[in-house]
């Protein structure tokens, strides 16, 4: 009886499990950062709320490697400057769990077209590995300078993420998905960890919007009902 109703209340759901290669996007001048390809994982789970409409809980990583734009206070001549950098290594590592509706459309032979789209928390950290002559932004309280695995000054920040797709789905029990993308999260400016206090360092406002395309396999739970149509 147990196990029933446990099915039951799970019918018309999918657990999927995939991976993903995506873009970031180039932005315009307000943009302080460009990573390029942008690999990551994702477990969406699928739930069915009727005939054509079905409910999207996805579970996001990726990370890309570029350069983003730091900034510091500096006296130059006598007065305080605002400079900043571009010229250093920068790796973006962003996680998000979104959640939003997803429209199954009529299917072709054994194959679902979807779209769908979703919104949720992310959680953005940027890491750097800046040049010797910026070693004066390290606060030695809080950073090894002599150790050479160091982590140099990073940010770390929650975000909202947005995002869409188009899809195609396929299988029964065990499935397949595909999806091409566009995800959008703005990253205000934040503040460098473990900087100096005295010179104000932050990573400027930047933008992460991969294109992507993702795709996996898909797994059904519970009891399925007669009009779910397909896998994840």
């Amino acid at each position: 009886m147990i196990a029933w109703l446990v099915g039951a209340a799970f019918a018309g759901s999918s657990l999927g499990l995939g991976a993903s290669v995506g873009y970031d996007l180039p932005g315009p001048a307000s943009d302080g950062g460009a990573f390029g390809v942008a690999p990551g994982v994702s477990v969406p789970l699928t739930v069915a709320s009727g005939e054509r409409v079905r409910w999207r809980l996805g579970l996001r990583g990726e990370f890309g490697i570029g350069s983003d734009r730091v900034s510091w206070n500096e006296v130059v001549d006598g007065a305080s400057t605002r400079v900043t950098d571009t010229g250093h290594f920068a790796l973006l590592a962003t996680s998000a769990l979104t959640v939003g509706p997803e429209l199954a459309l009529p299917s072709v032979g054994a194959v679902t077209p979807v779209f769908g789209i979703a919104a949720g928390p992310a959680l953005a950290a940027t890491f750097h590995a800046f040049d010797p002559e910026a070693d004066f932004l390290l606060d030695p309280a809080q950073n090894a300078l002599s150790d050479p695995d160091n982590v140099d000054p990073y940010t770390l920040q929650a975000a909202l993420c947005t995002e869409l797709h188009l899809g195609l789905r396929g299988g029964g029990t065990v499935g397949w998905w595909v999806d091409a993308g566009l995800g959008a999260t703005w990253l205000g400016a934040a503040p460098l960890r473990k900087a100096i206090p005295e010179v104000d360092a932050q990573r400027d406002a930047l933008r992460w919007d991969p294109v992507r395309l993702t795709g996996g396999v898909s797994f059904a739970l519970g009891a399925r009902r007669p009009e779910a149509l397909g896998a994840l």
